[in-house]
């Protein structure tokens, strides 16, 4: 099972999905709120907000879609996207970027940016 088949499967994910570029386009599409976590395994800010994700994506599932990008193996998202740091959250409303956090976020500040577009 791939992570587009996992998450229309599981509706109360667990974690949010490891996914690649190519899946976030399908998901974009299908989706009205998309929060992109664009991270790398050696960035020890990207390994702390792992599990402010993964609870978002759970207290927000049904709502908000949670889903990481590994920006090294997937070069494009950064160029596409603008990404010069990890982590980076890319928050996609209706298939069009709304917002881009940059950097260790507390998971307050997430949720209040995330608000604005529920």
């Amino acid at each position: 099972m791939n992570a587009l088949e996992d998450l229309n499967h599981h509706s109360n994910n667990q974690k949010a999905a490891e996914i690649s570029e190519d899946e976030l386009e399908h998901l974009v599409r299908s989706n009205d709120l998309v929060v992109v976590d664009c991270w790398a395994s050696w960035c020890k800010h990207s390994k702390r907000m792992e599990p402010i994700i993964d609870q978002l994506a759970r207290e927000m599932a049904g709502h908000v879609v949670f889903v990481k990008v590994n920006a090294r193996l997937n070069a494009h998202l950064p160029v596409r996207f603008g990404i010069r740091a990890t982590p980076t959250f890319i928050i996609i409303k209706k298939g069009d970027v709304a917002e881009k956090l940059v950097g260790e976020q507390t998971k307050e500040e997430l949720q209040r940016a995330l608000d604005i577009y529920l």
